[in-house]
């Protein structure tokens, strides 16, 4: 597995959908301006200047809304997941 450092955050993409809420079909899922995952993993957060740790405000579980152009993918046993900054997630969807 993969043991991540600082900020960072590991994120399973969901399928987007082709058509939109509208009954609208897509020409493609990749050009819409954001994208949505689930997060598998997340670093230990971040240190001050004073050496204290700031945790991570997204947690496992959590689906979070990315810009598309956002993140590093990466192939872990087969899977395509994604590695972010935690300032890269735009929001967490409840």
């Amino acid at each position: 597995m993969i043991k991540l450092l600082d900020n960072r955050v590991l994120i399973r993409p969901i399928e987007q959908e082709a058509q939109s809420a509208g009954g609208i079909f897509l020409p493609s899922a990749e050009l819409l301006p954001y994208r949505k995952g689930t997060v598998v993993g997340v670093g230990p957060g971040w240190y001050t200047e004073e050496g204290k740790l700031i945790k991570l405000e997204v947690n496992v579980g959590d689906t979070v809304l990315l810009g598309s152009d956002v993140g590093h993918e990466v192939k872990v046993s087969g899977e395509l997941l994604v590695i972010v900054g935690e300032d890269d997630i735009m929001a967490v969807l409840e």
